[in-house]
């Protein structure tokens, strides 16, 4: 038996490309033009494509995979007409063709034909007998719901056609993006179980169960189920990408830093992969692989201000103050409505002995902020410290009117117990532990001394067991 070897590829559109620039005349077998097809449509090259194809139609009037090959061409190149001319010569050929029928049915559609496209997926759906068949059906008719412009018939028809046959990936696939469009994630979780149990080894059910459970705040859970996709196929970032994000949103920065360098290494990063990397680093407290990776985000993308932010941050950790500044009033430039970058420079220049300019930036922060209780803390702290203890109390009261909560009541007692007004401090005291004892430790973060004062921590022994005993 004779056996001639493949030619490679890249050899192949070589000769074909130079063989057609100098006019030569050359003979392909169906495996060839093929190949070359293969190639025009992953580059994209449609016209290209059509060239290849007219030859191949040309040398093998009979194929219809050629004639098949054309009328996917058109459709690519959105000219739905040229696609329904050629579809109709391979009619000719192949009368009742179930692949012909699915794809008339698309490209009526998207010739806005709806209800003649509807139709023959109707007359399919009530004809066939196979699942895997019927799965397709249902899954062209998604396309037409979706052409359309009706998506939860999409939905609707798309979970038809999984549940009729798991590993049709292409159903899969479109179901992500259609319950995204509908945030429809959490509805599939049942479903989604079912794929992995037909086919352990289904990327998309992996991925699609993970999405849904990462919905349903089932975090635990969601990073299972991409851990998984990410056996099943290194090949797909999205896997790796989701994973991490879940990881890092979660404070599982050791964990997201290993999926986020992972997916840099396999795949491309981009300026908001170094700058998650680089605050995994800084949570883990190694400020000098931040800034490394803080720095590759800004030469991804200069206009990155929550990178100049990180950068602010990690230069006020280690001591370099002015280094802090200059990066916090780049982030300012890029974005001047964030209190977080007016905190870190108030924060700063507290920590420079230089009250005044630290008040600035607070008086900034907080009126930007308000809804913000970080900012109302870190400004009352500030005033406690610089020992404006009345103003500090002024700050307690103003943000009480935009939060209520236990701990701002906390703070105001231990400022009027170190303003010695104990007494008022105590019936106070009595008020707040009634309303949430457990909060109590507020009391001691405002004013540390105050767990060595046995007037107070007496009080509280003693309410605890007054009056939490009884539950």
């Amino acid at each position: 038996m004779n056996f001639t070897p493949q030619r490679p590829l890249f050899e192949l559109v070589v000769q074909y490309e130079t063989s057609t620039r100098v006019g030569e005349n050359r003979f392909y077998n169906q495996d060839d033009y093929n190949r070359l097809l293969d190639y025009y449509e992953l580059e994209w090259l449609y016209n290209q494509g059509l060239e290849v194809v007219d030859e191949a139609i040309e040398l093998y009037p009979y194929t219809v995979e050629f004639l098949f090959r054309k009328v996917h061409l058109f459709i690519f190149l959105e000219k739905p007409e040229q696609a329904l001319r050629e579809l109709r010569k391979a009619e000719a050929m192949v009368p009742g063709s179930f692949d012909l029928k699915l794809h008339k049915a698309w490209i009526l559609a998207d010739l806005e034909q709806f209800d003649e496209s509807v139709e023959i997926l109707y007359e399919l759906q009530d004809s066939i007998i196979n699942k895997q068949d019927l799965s397709l059906v249902y899954f062209y008719e998604a396309l037409v719901r979706e052409r359309k412009g009706e998506m939860n018939k999409t939905y609707q028809t798309l979970k038809r056609a999984i549940e009729l046959d798991p590993t049709n990936t292409e159903a899969l696939e479109k179901m992500w993006w259609c319950m995204n469009r509908l945030c429809y994630q959490e509805k599939n979780i049942e479903l989604f179980k079912k794929v992995v149990d037909h086919d352990p080894y289904s990327w998309w059910g992996w991925f699609n169960l993970g999405t849904g459970l990462e919905y349903g705040c089932r975090y635990r859970e969601a990073i299972e189920a991409y851990e998984f996709a990410m056996v099943i196929d290194e090949t797909k970032d999205m896997a790796f990408r989701y994973c991490a994000e879940v990881c890092f949103n979660t404070n599982q920065y050791e964990k997201a830093l290993r999926y986020f360098e992972e997916c840099a290494r396999k795949f491309n990063a981009d300026a908001d992969m170094y700058l998650k990397i680089a605050v995994c680093y800084a949570k883990l407290n190694k400020i000098p692989a931040a800034k490394k990776f803080l720095f590759m985000a800004i030469d991804e993308n200069e206009f990155n201000e929550e990178a100049y932010f990180q950068l602010g941050e990690c230069y006020q950790r280690e001591g370099d103050f002015k280094n802090a500044l200059l990066h916090y009033k780049k982030a300012i430039n890029l974005f001047p409505l964030r209190e977080e970058i007016f905190r870190g420079l108030g924060q700063t220049y507290a920590k420079m002995g230089k009250p005044e300019h630290a008040r600035k930036y607070f008086n900034r922060m907080i009126e930007i902020g308000p809804d913000v209780l970080e900012n109302w803390t870190t400004y009352i702290e500030f005033l406690y410290q610089i020992n404006e203890l009345e103003k500090a109390l002024e700050m307690v009261d103003k943000a009480s009117t935009y939060h209520s909560c236990s701990s701002l009541k906390y703070y105001r007692i231990a400022y009027q117990v170190v303003m010695g007004r104990v007494s008022e401090a105590l019936y106070y005291l009595e008020e707040v532990l009634s309303e949430d004892f457990g909060s109590h430790r507020f009391l001691f973060e405002a004013e540390p001394r105050l767990s060595k004062m046995t007037e107070i921590t007496d009080f509280i022994n003693k309410f605890e067991k007054e009056k939490l005993s009884v539950y």
